[in-house]
């Protein structure tokens, strides 16, 4: 052994696995650190690229894979967060530890991603922690204020497809009734290909985005009211396509008028049923 330790190749070699297993040993260190399953009281110093705010928990969707998290932000101290700002936590108690928050509290958050609501990337909580009474401070007036207004219009209700209650497996796809009155659903292909309905990614340049059903095109526009049938025939609706969180929602109506579904409406159960 002690000839090998002579030996200058050998011992270079050495030196050289010993160094490279202290500095992974430093990168995994340094790694939990912002890591998105660490979590806890202590708050630790934000990167350039995190996103900083104090913010009210709105409300949590989620599953045994995770939550979802929707804040009215008051304060931002850093990035690009505006007055509606969703960020994804592990569910609590997992062997990631993610954060328990609830509903009606006040939090200081900090994130890993720059990009935050509404984008298609999912934004990982860093670490969080109740914000302290001594804390609390008025609202700023922040960008995004329609964002929130439409989201605190929203009231969620549930759908029924020939008799059977529909369920959602992510839990950013749900129904809700929007400022018009009109349920809106989501158009992915959990949803629409239920009825036979085909969905094209969504033409980043206008916005658009078309459904195929029985040889026509039926194709809308985020923000407006108008569907196009094919290249010629226009239609006027009496909402908005809207898009929450890179999902865009279309008004329950166009679905069923598309396929030739009776839809009926339950208020006692807040429940829209097609049936066909």
């Amino acid at each position: 052994m002690r000839g090998l330790w002579n030996n200058v190749a050998v011992r270079k070699h050495i030196i050289l696995f010993i160094m490279a297993v202290v500095v992974m040993s430093g990168l995994v260190t340094n790694g939990k650190k912002v890591s998105a399953c660490d979590f806890g009281s202590n708050i630790i110093k934000p990167h350039t690229d995190s996103n900083v705010f104090v913010g009210k928990a709105l409300e949590i969707r989620g599953d045994k894979n995770g939550k979802d998290v929707f804040f009215e932000v008051y304060k931002v101290e850093q990035g690009t967060v505006k007055a509606l700002a969703k960020v994804w936590t592990p569910p609590a108690g997992s062997s990631c530890g993610g954060f328990d928050f609830k509903v009606g509290e006040m939090y200081y958050v900090i994130t890993i991603d720059t990009p935050i609501f509404p984008s298609k990337k999912v934004v990982m909580i860093n670490t969080a922690r109740p914000l302290l009474a001594e804390e609390k401070s008025e609202k700023e007036q922040i960008e995004g204020q329609s964002l929130l207004e439409n989201f605190l219009k929203r009231t969620d209700v549930s759908v029924s497809i020939n008799g059977e209650d529909l369920v959602m497996n992510r839990p950013y796809d749900y129904f809700y009734s929007n400022k018009d009155n009109r349920v809106m659903v989501p158009l992915n292909e959990a949803f629409v290909s239920r009825f036979g309905i085909e969905v094209t990614p969504i033409n980043e340049d206008d916005d658009s985005v078309t459904l195929n059903y029985m040889g026509k095109a039926y194709t809308y526009q985020i923000g407006h009211n108008t569907v196009r049938i094919d290249e010629n025939d226009f239609n006027i609706m009496d909402t908005v396509i809207q898009r929450f969180d890179g999902i865009t929602f279309i008004p329950a109506r166009q679905v069923a008028d598309m396929i030739g579904a009776q839809l009926t409406w339950d208020n006692k159960l807040k429940k829209i049923c097609f049936s066909f």
